[in-house]
């Protein structure tokens, strides 16, 4: 997965980061991100590619600081729970 921050919030995407070390997963608040990093900052994660990135930097688990990490991109539209 590849984009930027830009068209992840136009698009009105979600993101959510996750940790393979500690199964650890937290939505990326994509605003701040733009603010932190611009929104053009390029947004990549695929575990085995090593860690997801947001605008260069390797994304870090808040929990047990690991760096095997990904994202998945989800419409922010779509409704929550079983269907």
């Amino acid at each position: 997965m590849t984009g930027t921050i830009e068209s992840l919030i136009s698009g009105r995407y979600r993101l959510t980061a996750h940790c393979h070390g500690c199964n650890h997963s937290a939505e990326v608040d994509l605003e701040t991100m733009a603010r932190i990093y611009g929104g053009a900052a390029s947004v990549r994660g695929s575990a085995d590619r090593g860690p997801a990135r947001i605008g260069g930097r390797a994304l870090v688990c808040q929990e047990c600081a690991g760096r095997n990490t990904s994202f998945r991109v989800s419409p922010g539209d779509l409704p929550s729970g079983r269907l």
